[in-house]
């Protein structure tokens, strides 16, 4: 059993990594190469590559808002909420090797977010997604991580 728990935490503690480590990357290359630029167009318009420091919340909601009450939306209870989640991956590492996945890639992506919130004010955004007047909003590859991750979770919950 605790040979089991290690390699379970062991697994959680790389997702997590990971997730933070590629949104990392992606970011710094979206600063690199997309800050100034015009936006860049892919397969007919699905795909759109434009940088973008985002100060809010999904779809730039909470943006407004003064700083003290932003930071308390943003940095502070979200972090407070993936602590609980990553004590609880970690103190129960049982179940479905899907559900461990899927909490471990959300905590990952809204980890990286609040690491640029708190570094340097804003979230950096370069991406979205679309057909024709249909478009997502710009985001990162840690809103990837964590609506897949919550796509993950549903799944892992209808199969239990």
């Amino acid at each position: 059993m605790v040979k089991r728990n290690l390699v379970l935490w062991t697994l959680i503690s790389m997702l997590i990594l990971l997730n933070v480590g590629c949104d990392q990357a992606t970011k710094r290359i979206a600063r690199e190469k997309l800050q100034g630029q015009p936006p860049i167009e892919l397969f007919q318009r699905t795909v759109v590559l434009a940088y973008v420091q985002n100060q809010g919340g999904f779809l730039s909601m909470f943006s407004q808002l003064s700083e003290p009450y932003r930071a308390i939306l943003l940095v502070y209870l979200p972090l407070l909420f993936l602590a609980a989640g990553a004590v609880y991956l970690y103190a129960t590492p049982s179940g479905s090797l899907l559900r461990i996945a899927a909490g471990a890639t959300i905590i990952g992506g809204g980890l990286s977010n609040i690491v640029d919130r708190i570094r340097a004010g804003a979230v950096v955004d370069f991406v979205s997604f679309g057909i024709g007047s249909i478009r997502t909003g710009i985001l990162n590859t840690a809103d990837l991580s964590v609506t897949f991750g919550c796509a993950m979770l549903i799944l892992a919950f209808r199969r239990s």
